[in-house]
Order: C-alpha cells, then structure tokens, then sequence
C-alpha cells in the first residue's frame, strides 16, 4: 500500500491522501487501509469488497515479502495473523475438493473470527486437531496438521518469532502447492 502511495506520488498525483499514504508509518492496518481507500477513490481504482479487506491486506503483504521489498516493521502479532490468514485462504481455494478440509478450514477460521468464533478454546482445540489428523489426502492432512500444529505452539504462550517463521513457511508451501495446481490446471508448464 505504501509502495503504491509512492509510486503514485513519483507519477505526478499529488493529492492529500496519496502524500499520506506515501509516506505512512502507523503501525495500525485500520488507518493506513483507511488511507489507502481514500487514495486508491482519488485514483479511480477498484478495490476488493469489505470483507475481504483482511485477506487482501495479507495476501499483499505476502507477496510483497516474497519479492524482497523492505516493509514498515509491524506487531508480531499482525504479521502471525497475516500469515495465518494466507494459510485459511489458500486452503479455501483447495477446500472445494475434500469436504473434511473445508470443514478443517471452517474451524482454523474461528482462530481468526473470520468464520465463527470459539466459545471453549479447549474442546475447539481438540476439534481442531482431530479434523486435522482425519483428513484423508495425505497432502491435504499434511497442511491442515502444518497449520493446527502452528494453532498449538502459540495457544497458551506468547507468539514468537519462529511462530511467526513457522507460519510464513506453511503460507509458501501452500502458496506453490496452489500455484503449481492452478498452472497445471491452465495446461500452462509447470
């Protein structure tokens, strides 16, 4: 977001909220998405629907991590998040084939509010982690114990920064792993 302040200031587009946004520093993702809406109006730009806001804000932070750009230091907790949201929507997206995935995925979610929330963190837990161990495609459990495993290092103890390691590694495998299929699926090379 930052990244297209700036560009969009270096290409002559001067407005208050794109100065803002150019040079953003809170640590907030609620202000600078605020921001970035305003810029992104000026500019006539379409962006993602509300309630994707969170998953678009992780996947791009994501991606712009994979390609080396230098970010704004953020909360350990936000990029742990970030990641996990990648993780929840890449497995969606494999989901649609395996019904005990999505119904795994649909319980990750609630660690995130994103589908429901958890009323007994314990009997969650537990659930979570049976979904997970009785997923029958074997590279499908292997994502799903990757992730509940990252729920059960961080459940009653700080996040650390091999959490937050641990959680950007399963978010590329499953990130390649639905890149490699979508392109086989294309018939492109892979």
């Amino acid at each position: 977001m930052l990244k297209n302040g700036l560009d969009a200031l270096i290409a002559g587009n001067d407005s208050e909220n794109i100065v803002l946004l150019s040079c953003a520093s809170s640590e907030s993702d609620s202000e600078l998405i605020s921001t970035f809406i305003s810029a992104a109006y000026e500019l006539g730009l379409e962006l993602p629907k509300t309630d994707e806001y969170g998953v678009w804000v992780a996947d791009s932070y994501f991606d712009l991590v994979e390609a080396g750009v230098e970010l704004p230091a953020v909360d350990i907790q936000v990029e742990f998040k970030r990641y996990l949201l990648v993780i929840h929507n890449e497995i969606a997206k494999i989901a649609k084939y395996d019904q005990s995935l999505h119904r795994y995925n649909v319980e990750f979610g609630k660690f995130l509010e994103v589908t429901g929330f958890i009323n007994d963190y314990q009997a969650w837990l537990d659930k979570l982690c049976d979904l997970a161990k009785g997923i029958e495609n074997r590279m499908y459990r292997e994502f799903s114990l990757d992730s509940s495993n990252i729920i059960l290092d961080v459940s009653y103890g700080a996040t650390t920064r091999g959490d937050v390691s641990e959680s950007h590694r399963v978010a590329v495998k499953l990130k390649t792993f639905n890149n490699h299929k979508e392109r086989a699926e294309q018939g492109v090379g892979v």
